[in-house]
Order: structure tokens, then sequence, then C-alpha cells
């Protein structure tokens, strides 16, 4: 089971309040950039089968898509606090960082969870920090934080973020599709989740790109969108 609690920094305090987030989309050309954020419900009030679902949680990258969808709807019913938070392609291209773009969306989908966490947040339950999957991130407010290499697969926090940021972009990528279905036969976006892939960036060059498409990501750059999509 990945770590309920991040100990390993120089000021841990037993039982503080810690909030994991991860990203999903930093490497696509395509779609937004979406970021999670969870803090972990009380677990000396939680039922066996309560852990054992919670023991399940990894990188969602090394889950099912079936696994992930299940312990998405379980993580946002379980007691957990959880916000989603999103950075558009016109915000990605105005920003022209994809990194900036997704510390945005840390900041966006922490906001969210605060909202909820603040209704039943007292005195004794202040968030005392912020677990970042990666290297890097800009501050937020006045609460520390801890970048953790690999930290989907480390902190149990992290990694039921990186789940509700992968199923809600995912989705969204899908409902593009659905409603775009040349999205499908000319980029194959419903199978590679807007990622550059060889018949992604083939798919561009054929075809230009679509609204959908960051323009100042290298395959898009100078490319003109579709009249299909027009």
């Amino acid at each position: 089971m990945l770590a309920w609690d991040w100990k390993e920094v120089e000021d841990y305090k037993e039982g503080e309040w810690q909030v994991g987030v991860d990203e999903v989309g930093l490497g696509p050309c395509f779609g937004p950039i979406v970021a999670g954020a969870v803090v972990l419900p009380d677990r000396d009030e939680m039922s066996e089968e309560d852990m054992g679902l919670w023991s399940q949680v990894r990188d969602s990258k090394d889950l099912s898509k079936k696994k992930r969808e299940m312990l998405d709807q379980f993580i946002r019913n379980s007691g957990a606090w959880f916000g989603i938070g999103v950075v558009t392609v016109k915000e990605i291209d105005e920003i022209q960082n994809r990194h900036t773009s997704s510390h945005l969306a840390m900041h966006r989908a922490i906001d969210a969870m605060r909202k909820d966490y603040e209704k039943t947040m007292n005195e004794s339950m202040p968030l005392h920090r912020i677990l970042v999957d990666g290297v890097a991130f800009a501050p937020y407010r006045e609460i520390p934080y801890t970048t953790i290499v690999k930290g989907d697969a480390k902190a149990l926090a992290i990694g039921a973020a990186s789940i509700l940021a992968k199923v809600y972009r995912d989705g969204q990528v899908l409902d593009l599709c659905e409603a775009h279905p040349s999205l499908k036969t000319f980029y194959s976006i419903h199978t590679n989740k807007g990622y550059p892939t060889p018949a992604h960036k083939k798919g561009i060059e054929t075809h230009g790109v679509s609204p959908f498409h960051r323009m100042t990501d290298a395959p898009c750059v100078g490319k003109t969108v579709n009249p299909v999509f027009k």
C-alpha cells in the first residue's frame, strides 16, 4: 500500500493533514491539462472494506481503465476531500509554458478541494502540507509543499489525485471524440488521448489541426484548422 502519510520531511508532525496533487495532460499536444487534489479521510474511522480499496490505489498509469474508473468512484464517495482543476487549450496557448499551465491546474484543483474541505475544517484540521508529484511546483498561498519524484507511486494522496485527474481528462477527450468523429478518423484521439504518437502527428501533417489542439506545441505550430471543424 502507498504511504498514507508522507513523513520524509524534516518538519513532519504526526497526524498532519496533507493534500496530494497530480496533473494529467502535460505531454499531449491536444486537449486540456487537468489536475486532481485529494485529502485522505481519517483512517481511524474507516471500515476494513474501505481500507482494502484504498490499498488498490496506484499511479493511474499502472491501472486498467476499468480499475481506474472503479477507484475514481470509490475515492469520490469515500469521505475524502477532493477537487479537479482544468486549464483549457486556449489558456495553455496564452501562457505558452506547459509547466506553468500544469501548476495553474494544480492550484485550481486545490482551490476546488478547499471549498469542500473548509466546510468541515476547524482549527485542529489546517492543511499542513501539499504533496506534489514531480520536481517543481509554484508556491500555493502560505502552505508548505514537498515535491516527490514518482510521487503517484509512493504517496497515497498523490496516487488518488492522479486517478481523479486521469479519469476526468479521459472523459473530456472521449466526449470531444463523440461530438467530433473526425478526431478519431484523422488523429486517433480516442486511443492516444492527445499524445503526439506517430499516427497523431501523421494526421496533423495530412489534415491540419482541430480547434482542440495546442497551437503553441511543436507538432501544431503553423498548422491550419481543418474546415471540417468549422
